[in-house]
C-alpha cells in the first residue's frame, strides 16, 4: 500500500447507517436494560431462569470490570415499582436478595460466599478513599450474615412455592409452570417466613455498625476507624430489611382476594415506615457526626473531606434518599420510579503538585466570574457550589513549557469547559510572547463523559513540571515527568461523570526554582451520568408505543429564581431550595405527549410549621393550566409519613390530583405564601392511566359517501387509478383513508370495502414512487435513528404510528437517511417534504451540494379537528393564545415542502441526497411522520446551467479535500509501509521492527471524525484511521509474538516480572516506561525457549536511560552483560548462543534512576 489514493476513495461510498460510537457508560445501561427486563418477566409470571442468568451475567461482567456491581444494585432499586400492581405475582425481595447473596445462583464459591457482596463494598470505599483498613475484618458478622441469608431464602422459596414456582423435577426442566393462584395456608407460610426474615435481620443489624465487637456485645456502635466501611454495609443490611416489608405487603395485597390480614397488614406498613424514619436518621446523624473538618485553603483538609463525603455518598446516601420510595402509602406499585439526584461529589484535588498534600489550596470557582484578579471567585468553599443546571460537553487544557534560568516549567496553566450553551475559558495568563523558549498551546478536545482526573509531578533543581491525565490516564497537557515525584489517584466513581472542573492554586512550591502562581491543579465535581439539566416528561413505552407509567421527580435544585437560596440535605440526594416569604422557584418542564399527572410536592417548613403554597403552571400556549392555593398542615398536627433532614420534617403532599398537560414547555412556579421558611425537596410527576375512550365519527348521509368517493379520485391521475395525481401528498393519501374509515359499516359496507381498496392502492403506489425507504417509519424502514428515537400510536393527526424525536439530553435526538446515488436521475428536481403534529428546535437538513435545505421549524401544540366528510383535513385546531407575548406572528406549518435539484450523477462517490431531521435544543421535540422525497419534473436549461454551477463548487471543494487528506495520509503511509515486507500490510513485518518503531508512528487526525449530521456516529475518515491503526496493531501483534520475553514493554504494568526495590511505571512521552528509582531496585525474567537448538541465534535489543545493567544467564555459568550510562534513551543490542533452554534476564539499577523503555530477546531470522 504505496498510494493513499488507493485508501482514500473507500471513505466516500459511506454506509447509510454509519456506526454509532460507544458512550462510557454503555456495558453499564444495557446490562441494567437486560435485568429490566428480565425483573419485569419474573415480577409477572414468577419464572426465575431468565432472571438467574441474568444476574449472572451482571455478576460476570462485574468480575471482569466491565461494570460495577455496587451500582447496578443500587439502581436495582429503582424497578421496585415497576410492574403493574395487578400484573405482579412475586415481590421485588425475590430478585434483590439475590443481587445481595450472588451465592444464591450459584456465583459464591470462596467458603465465606455470603460476604461476597460486603467484602466488594469493603474494596470500593478503599478504592474511594485511597486507605487499606488493613486489620477490619467481617469475621464476625459471617453467623449473622448466613442467618440473614438462609431466612430470606426461606422466604423467597414460599413466594416462590406459593405461586407454583418452585423447584420442579428434573424431568420437567424443559417446561415453563404456569404461575398459579396461592392457597391460604400458602400465604400463612409467606407471612410467617416474613416475619422470621425480619426478625433476624433486625436482630443482625445493629452488629453491622461495629463488626469488629464481639458478637457478644449488645450495644455496638459506629467507629470513627471504621466508619466508613460499616455504614455502607449498615445500610445495605437496612435496604434488605425495607424491601422484605415492601415486598412482603405488595404480595399480601396482590392475593388479598384469597386470604388478608387487614391488622396485620397496617400494622406492617406503619412499622415500614417507622423504619424508614429511624434508618434514615441513624445514617444523616452518623455521617454528619464523623464527617472531618474542612479547611478549604488546605489541600489535605480538602481532600480528605472530599474522600469521607464521596464515599458515604456513593455508598449510603445516594441509597438512603430512595427508601422513602419504598413506602407503600405514599409510592404506587405501579410505576416506574426516577428520581433525579443533584448532589455533588468531588474528586481529590490533583496537583498543583504532588508528593506533599498539606500545602496551601486556592479553590477558583470557575462558574463565578468577577472583574477583579484572574477573573473567577478566589479562595472558594466547595460546600457552597451546587449543581449548575449545565450540561459538559467537552474540554480542553491548556498547557505551556518556558525554559527560564535553566530550570524547564511545563505544566498546565488553563482550561477550557464547552456547555450546551456557553464556552468558560479560565487562566492562560501571563505568557510571555517575545520568549522564543515559551510555547503553549490548548491539548486535544475531549469529549463527554469524562470520568477522572489526575497530576503527575516532577519537582528538581531544574525540573518542574507536571502532567494532567483524564479518563484513566489519557495526557492532555504538560510534560511527562522523567521521574515522578508523586501523581494522584482519582479512580473513575462508579456511574458518574464530570459536569464542572475547579481549578487549584498553591502559594507553596516543592523546590524554590518551582513556580506557583500559573500552575493550575485540578478538582473535579461529579454527578450521575443520566442526570441532565432538562426536566422531561411523558416518556414513550417503546413496546406498546403508549405513554409510560412513570412517577418522574425533580429536585427543586433543578429550578430558578430570584436570589435562591440552597441549603444542604444530604438524606434527600439533592440541595433543598429555601423559599422565603413569597418568594417564588420557577422550573421548565419538557411533556412529550399529551396526558394526565398527579403533581406532588415534597417540603419540609421551619419549626415544622403548616405550609401555605401557590402553585401556577404556565402551558405551552401561554394559557393557564392551574394557578391556585394551598394550605397543609404541619407534621405534627396529623398523621404523617416525614424524613427528618437538617433543615426540617420532609412530607409529600398533592398539588394536584389529576391535570391535563398538553404536549409542550410547562412553565412551573411554586410560591411561598407563608410567614414562615419552606425548605423544597422535589417536585413530582405521576403519569395516570387514560381513562378517555377515543371518539369516532360515522358517516351515513349520501352527501358524505359522494363527497369522500371525490376525494378518493382525486388521489389518481386518470381513471384507470394507476398513478397518483402529481399533486397527491403521502399525508393527503392518509387524510383521506381517515375518511373512508369514517363512513358507516351498516349504511355503506360495500362501498367503503371497495374504497379502503382504492386508498390502499393510492398508500403502495405512494410508496414506490418515494426514495426514501420507509417514510412513515414502518417495519423495514432505512433511517437512522438517535437513540431514544421511539415509535408512537394512537395519535389523532396521523392513521398509522409516527416517530417521537425525544429532548437531546443525554444524547443527540435525529433521524436521517441518504439516498443512494442509484435511485436518483440526472437533471431532474425533487421535492422533500412531510408532516409534523409538533415541534420544537426542530432542524430539517437537505442536502446534496452542501446544504441545499437548512430551516428550523417550531409548530406549536395544536388539537385535532373532528373528522370531516369534505375535503379540509382534522389539522388542526387552532391553540388559544392568552399570554401578553403573543404578537400574531405566523407559525410554521405543519406540513413542509422543499425543492432540490440533482444535477449530473456522481456514481463513484455516491454523492446521493441526504435528509435528516434533528433537535437543535435540549428541550425542543418533534412529532413527524409522512416522509418522502419524490421526483417532481426535468430541469429546465437555465436550471441545469445553475446546477452544474454548484456541482463545480462541490467538485473543487472534494478534490481540494481529497489532496489535503492524502498529503496528511502520505507520511504516516510511509512509516507503515516501512515495518513491512514488500509493504505488504497483512504480511510479515521487518525483523528490525522495535516497539520504539510503532510508538513513532503517529495515527494523524482526521477532519471527520463524526458524521456531519449524527454527532454520535462515525465520520468518513473513521474508515481511513482504522485501516491505519489495524495496520499497527497487526505489526504490534507479530512483535510480541516473537519476543520470547513477556510483557516487553511494560504495556500490562509490571506483569510477568519480579520485581526488588523501588520499582514503577511511569509515563514518557505517552507510553509506559519502567524506573528503577535506586541501585538497590531489580526486576527480573526466567523464560524457557521451546523446540530449543544450540544453533539458532538470539538478539537482545534493550532501550534505556540511565546507569544500568542488563544480564542475560544461561547454562550454569554463561552471562551476558549489557551495560548503560546514557543521559538520553538510547537502543543497544548483542547477539549470542544459548547453552540451555532456560533463559534468565535481569535488568539492574547502578544509580539513582535507570529507566527502561523495552526488553525483547527475538530469534534471529533472516529475510
Amino acid at each position: 500500500m504505496t498510494n493513499p489514493t488507493i485508501l482514500y476513495p473507500s471513505y466516500h461510498n459511506v454506509l447509510a447507517h454509519p456506526i454509532r460510537l460507544d458512550s462510557f457508560f454503555d456495558p453499564f445501561v444495557e446490562t441494567f436494560k437486560d435485568l429490566k427486563g428480565a425483573w419485569e418477566e419474573f415480577g409477572k409470571t414468577g419464572y426465575m431462569a431468565p432472571l438467574k442468568q441474568h444476574l449472572q451475567i451482571a455478576w460476570d461482567t462485574s468480575q471482569n470490570g466491565t461494570v460495577d456491581y455496587l451500582a447496578l444494585t443500587k439502581a436495582s432499586i429503582s424497578l421496585i415499582g415497576l410492574i403493574p400492581g395487578a400484573d405482579a405475582v412475586v415481590p421485588f425481595i425475590n430478585m434483590f436478595v439475590d443481587f445481595i447473596f450472588p451465592k444464591l445462583f450459584g456465583r459464591g464459591s470462596q467458603q465465606n460466599a455470603q460476604a461476597q457482596f460486603f467484602e466488594l463494598i469493603i474494596e470500593k470505599v478503599k478504592e474511594l478513599v485511597d486507605e487499606d483498613f488493613r486489620n477490619f475484618t467481617l469475621n464476625n458478622l459471617l453467623n449473622y450474615l448466613d442467618g440473614m441469608q438462609t431466612a430470606l431464602s426461606h422466604f423467597q422459596n414460599d413466594v416462590q412455592i406459593a405461586i407454583c414456582q418452585g423447584e420442579q423435577p428434573g424431568l420437567m426442566l424443559d417446561q415453563t409452570p404456569t404461575a398459579c393462584t396461592p392457597t391460604t395456608d400458602h400465604l400463612i407460610s409467606v407471612r410467617e417466613s416474613f416475619k422470621d426474615a425480619r426478625t433476624t435481620i433486625e436482630t443482625a443489624l445493629p452488629h453491622f455498625k461495629n463488626p469488629m465487637l464481639s458478637t457478644n456485645d449488645n450495644t455496638p456502635d459506629f467507629n470513627s476507624d471504621t466508619v466508613l466501611l460499616t455504614l455502607p454495609m449498615y445500610t445495605t443490611a437496612a435496604t434488605l430489611n425495607l424491601i422484605l416489608h415492601q415486598g412482603y405487603i405488595q404480595f399480601a395485597e396482590r392475593w388479598k382476594s384469597v386470604n388478608y390480614d387487614e391488622s396485620f397488614i397496617n400494622q406492617t406498613k406503619a412499622d415500614l415506615q417507622h423504619r424508614i424514619q429511624d434508618y434514615s436518621t441513624t445514617v444523616s446523624t452518623t455521617f454528619e457526626k464523623f464527617k472531618p473538618t474542612l479547611n478549604p485553603s488546605n489541600k489535605e483538609s480538602v481532600n480528605k473531606y472530599n474522600r469521607y463525603v464521596r464515599s458515604m455518598t456513593l455508598q449510603s446516601l445516594d441509597i438512603a434518599a430512595t427508601w422513602p420510595t419504598l413506602d407503600n402509602v405514599n409510592y404506587p406499585s405501579n410505576v416506574d420510579i426516577q428520581l433525579d439526584q443533584t448532589r455533588l461529589v468531588f474528586s481529590d484535588v490533583a496537583g498543583p503538585w504532588e508528593g506533599n498534600d498539606n500545602i496551601t489550596s486556592n479553590i477558583i470557582d470557575v462558574l463565578t466570574p468577577i472583574n477583579t484578579g484572574i477573573g473567577f471567585q478566589e479562595s472558594s468553599d466547595l460546600r457552597k457550589f451546587t449543581y449548575p443546571r449545565i450540561e459538559l460537553q467537552s474540554m480542553q487544557f491548556h498547557g505551556q513549557y518556558v525554559n527560564s534560568k535553566s530550570v524547564e516549567h511545563c505544566y498546565s496553566d488553563g482550561l477550557k469547559l464547552n456547555y450546551k450553551n456557553k464556552t468558560i475559558t479560565a487562566g492562560v495568563s501571563n505568557i510571555d510572547e517575545s520568549n522564543q523558549n515559551n510555547k503553549h498551546n490548548y491539548g486535544p478536545v475531549i469529549n463527554s463523559p469524562i470520568t477522572d482526573i489526575n497530576v503527575n509531578s516532577q519537582n528538581s533543581q531544574y525540573l518542574d513540571l507536571n502532567s494532567v491525565m483524564v479518563n484513566g490516564g489519557q495526557k492532555v497537557a504538560g510534560c511527562s515527568p522523567l521521574s515522578s515525584n508523586g501523581n494522584s489517584n482519582n479512580a473513575a466513581l462508579p456511574n458518574q461523570k464530570i459536569n464542572v472542573i475547579y481549578s487549584v492554586q498553591s502559594n507553596d512550591k516543592p523546590e524554590k526554582h518551582a513556580d506557583t502562581y500559573r500552575k493550575w491543579g485540578y478538582m473535579s465535581s461529579h454527578i450521575p451520568y443520566d442526570l441532565v439539566p432538562e426536566n422531561v416528561i411523558g416518556d414513550i413505552d417503546p413496546d406498546t408505543k403508549q405513554p409510560s407509567l412513570l412517577l418522574k421527580g425533580f429536585p427543586a435544585e433543578k429550578g430558578y429564581g430570584d436570589s435562591i437560596a440552597y441549603v444542604s440535605e444530604p438524606l434527600n440526594g439533592a440541595n433543598a431550595v429555601k423559599l422565603t416569604s413569597y418568594q417564588v422557584l420557577k422550573m421548565e418542564v419538557t411533556n412529550q405527549t399529551t396526558q394526565k399527572y398527579r403533581i406532588r410536592i415534597r417540603y419540609a417548613t421551619g419549626g415544622d410549621t403548616a405550609a401555605s403554597i401557590w402553585f401556577h403552571i404556565i402551558g405551552p400556549s401561554g394559557n393557564d393550566l392551574t394557578n391556585e392555593g394551598h394550605n397543609f398542615s404541619s407534621v405534627s398536627s396529623g398523621n404523617k409519613m416525614f424524613v427528618q433532614g437538617n433543615n426540617g420534617k420532609y412530607v409529600l403532599n398533592i398539588l394536584t390530583d389529576s391535570i391535563e398537560l398538553p404536549s409542550g414547555q410547562q412553565t412551573i412556579l411554586i410560591q411561598n405564601t407563608n410567614s414562615q421558611d419552606l425548605f423544597l425537596d422535589r417536585i413530582e410527576f405521576i403519569s395516570l392511566p387514560s381513562t378517555s375512550t377515543p371518539t369516532s365519527t360515522n358517516f351515513v348521509e349520501p352527501e358524505s359517501l359522494e363527497k369522500i368517493i371525490n376525494q378518493v379520485n382525486q388521489l389518481f391521475s386518470s381513471s384507470s387509478q394507476t398513478e397518483l395525481a402529481h399533486t397527491v401528498s403521502d399525508y393527503k393519501i392518509d387524510q383521506v383513508v381517515l375518511k373512508v374509515n369514517a363512513l358507516s359499516d351498516d349504511v355503506f359496507g360495500v362501498e367503503k370495502k371497495a374504497l379502503r381498496k382504492l386508498v390502499n392502492q393510492a398508500k403502495q403506489l405512494s410508496k414506490a414512487r418515494n426514495v426514501l425507504v420507509g417514510g412513515n417509519f414502518e417495519k423495514g424502514h432505512e433511517w437512522a435513528l438517535s437513540r431514544e428515537a421511539t415509535m408512537v400510536a394512537n395519535h389523532e393527526l396521523f392513521k398509522g404510528d409516527h416517530l417521537l424525536l425525544p429532548p437531546p439530553t443525554l444524547y443527540p435526538s435525529y433521524a436521517y437517511q441518504k439516498i443512494d446515488e442509484s435511485k436518483l436521475k440526472s437533471n431532474t428536481r425533487y421535492t422533500v417534504s412531510g408532516f409534523i403534529a409538533q415541534s420544537e428546535h426542530l432542524e430539517v437538513v437537505v442536502s446534496r451540494y452542501g446544504k441545499e435545505v437548512h430551516d428550523m421549524l417550531d409548530i406549536p401544540y395544536e388539537e385535532a379537528l373532528p373528522i370531516s366528510s369534505d375535503e379540509s383535513p382534522n389539522c388542526c385546531k387552532p391553540a388559544a393564545c392568552q399570554c401578553s407575548s403573543c404578537d400574531g406572528s405566523q407559525s410554521d406549518s405543519h406540513f413542509f415542502s422543499y425543492s432540490i435539484d440533482v444535477g449530473s450523477l456522481q456514481s463513484d462517490v455516491n454523492l446521493g441526497i441526504e435528509f435528516g431531521l434533528r433537535i437543535a435544543k435540549p428541550n425542543g421535540f418533534a412529532k413527524i411522520s409522512n416522509l418522502e422525497i419524490k421526483e417532481d419534473r426535468p430541469l429546465t436549461e437555465k436550471e441545469i446551467k445553475k446546477v452544474q454551477r454548484k456541482e463545480q463548487k462541490w467538485k473543487k471543494a472534494f478534490n481540494q479535500e481529497q489532496a489535503e487528506v492524502a498529503t496528511t495520509l502520505q507520511p504516516t503511509l510511509d512509516q507503515i509501509n516501512a515495518l513491512y515486507q514488500n509493504e505488504d500490510w497483512n504480511g510479515s513485518v521487518h525483523p528490525h521492527v522495535t516497539y520504539q518503531h510503532l510508538s513513532a508512528v503517529v495515527v494523524p487526525t482526521l477532519p471527520k471524525q463524526r458524521h456531519w449530521f449524527m454527532e454520535d456516529r462515525e465520520g468518513e475518515h473513521v474508515v481511513l484511521t482504522q485501516q491505519f491503526q489495524q495496520a499497527l496493531d497487526r505489526a504490534f501483534q507479530q512483535i510480541e509474538e516473537q519476543n520470547l520475553i513477556h510483557n516487553g514493554n511494560f504495556a500490562n504494568g509490571l506483569t510477568d516480572w519480579t520485581v526488588t526495590g523501588d520499582a514503577q511505571l511511569t509515563i514518557f512521552d505517552e507510553d509506559p516506561v519502567l524506573e528503577l528509582a535506586h541501585w538497590d531496585a531489580s526486576i527480573s525474567q526466567t523464560i524457557e525457549i521451546m523446540d530449543f537448538e544450540e544453533d539458532t541465534e538470539y538478539k537482545l535489543r534493550v532501550r534505556g536511560k540511565g546507569k544500568g545493567t542488563v544480564t542475560v544467564q544461561h547454562g550454569e555459568e554463561e552471562l551476558e552483560t549489557m551495560t548503560f550510562n546514557t543521559t538520553s534513551f538510547t537502543t543497544q543490542e548483542q547477539t549470542f548462543y544459548f547453552e540451555g533452554d532456560t533463559v534468565d534476564v535481569h535488568v539492574q539499577s547502578e544509580n539513582n534512576t535507570f529507566l527502561i523503555d523495552s526488553v525483547e530477546l527475538i530469534e534471529i531470522i533472516e529475510e
